[in-house]
């Protein structure tokens, strides 16, 4: 039998292909399948491309994806090669097949390793797919990441069309993910305070407001927190205020936005009309009874610690310092879900995951993340303010950017 009749004859049969999570939701993103793997072929030399199998029995457990491919389709446009792949196998980490594979001596049986590799870039891939089906999930995959699969699933199947097929497996495996993260969510929102420490009492705090009426509000009746606990990621707790030792972030609050040392667009005189005052207050640490971190700075916190390596996040960082302490503890306090979304990097994230985290976070923990600039500050109202800044917010662009010259600029209220 000829070469070429072997490698270009039999093309109804279809070609099957294994993905694991990450490779799944990087290839339905870009609807495309890289040559990322290399076989050096005997006579030919080294060809980039992916592996496939015709053998519709054949199973990769820990490869929760199988797409199945269209062979003639590929065929007309890729090489087809039906190769020995652990015969030819070649990839940049070294030794990833041992010598006793590589000469067929721990493994004489030819055709173990059967496939049909296909050269070059697959793309777009939905032109080649018959189905795709999503099996169960291997053990290494978190819970977000089984939910993330299954949703990455389904939309690129329904924007291209294709047929697929959910193993009932994987989705008892999701209702269990989701009745977990369930049983684990807040039922309250109490949060044990911190009498805070003498270097907290020294410190000076800052509150900002756009508005003239709250403004108002708070010289008469000082900083008062809500009432009722609100139910949104982002609601304030309930009875709390807040306040911080940067001056920049209060004055941003006060300007409505981060206009200090920009020239101003013709659409921020339409926009602060109605408001055209921003209003500062300076509070007195030592009028503070209890301190707890801005719920949202601790999420935020957890968030830039961290670094991605291989499919999970780390402590980005020495594993002796009192950053990994924090970290790690956040880590562990909050459900699996907050976890994975905190780590997406969103302040509403942040927030829900930080009000979990202080639940049970110890008062050292919680004076090290005020005192280092770690967290702005939430205390139990009311406060009265020391002192009482206005400030014409068209007067932005003479605002150093650091706002260190605000009270040259601003006028004192009281």
């Amino acid at each position: 039998m000829r070469y070429r009749d072997l490698t270009e004859s039999s093309r109804s049969a279809p070609l099957y292909h294994f993905m694991d999570h990450v490779k799944a939701m990087s290839v339905f993103f870009e609807d495309a399948m890289p040559a990322r793997w290399e076989h050096n072929i005997p006579t030919i030399g080294n060809v980039m491309g992916n592996s496939f199998t015709r053998n519709g029995r054949f199973e990769f457990h820990d490869r929760p994806i199988r797409l199945v491919m269209d062979q003639a389709k590929l065929a007309q446009r890729h090489k087809i090669m039906p190769l020995d792949g652990e015969a030819v196998f070649r990839h940049k980490w070294t030794n990833r097949l041992a010598p006793g594979i590589r000469d067929r001596t721990l493994n004489p049986l030819p055709n173990q390793m059967a496939e049909e590799f296909v050269v070059g870039d697959i793309k777009p891939l939905h032109a080649y797919l018959i189905s795709v089906e999503l099996n169960a999930p291997n053990h290494y995959m978190t819970g977000a990441e089984t939910i993330e699969l299954h949703e990455d699933t389904v939309k690129y199947c329904e924007k291209w069309a294709i047929p697929l097929t959910v193993s009932p497996a994987y989705l008892a495996k999701i209702e269990e993910i989701k009745q977990r993260w369930k049983e684990y969510e807040e039922e309250d929102s109490e949060i044990d305070e911190a009498a805070p420490t003498d270097n907290i009492r020294g410190t000076v705090f800052y509150h900002g407001t756009p508005k003239a009426a709250a403004a108002k509000a708070i010289m008469k009746q000082g900083l008062k927190g809500a009432d009722i606990q609100g139910k949104g990621k982002m609601a304030p707790v309930a009875g709390r205020v807040y306040m911080t030792n940067q001056l920049r972030y209060a004055i941003t609050y006060a300007m409505g936005g981060d206009y200090m040392g920009h020239k101003l667009s013709d659409h921020f005189a339409e926009k602060h009309a109605a408001e055209p005052y921003g209003y500062l207050f300076v509070l007195d640490g030592s009028s503070l009874e209890d301190v707890q971190p801005d719920e949202d700075s601790v999420g935020e916190f957890f968030y830039k610690h961290a670094e991605r390596v291989g499919r999970d996040y780390q402590f980005k960082g020495s594993t002796t310092s009192r950053e990994y302490q924090i970290w790690s503890f956040i880590g562990r306090t909050v459900t699996p879900k907050q976890r994975a979304e905190m780590l997406f990097g969103d302040y509403a994230n942040w927030a829900q995951g930080g009000k979990r985290a202080l639940k049970t976070m110890p008062d050292w923990m919680k004076h090290w993340l005020i005192e280092h600039g770690e967290a702005h500050v939430a205390a139990t109202g009311n406060i009265m303010p020391k002192e009482v800044w206005r400030i014409d917010k068209r007067k932005a662009p003479k605002l150093d950017k650091d706002g260190t010259n605000f009270f040259e600029i601003a006028k004192r209220l009281k």
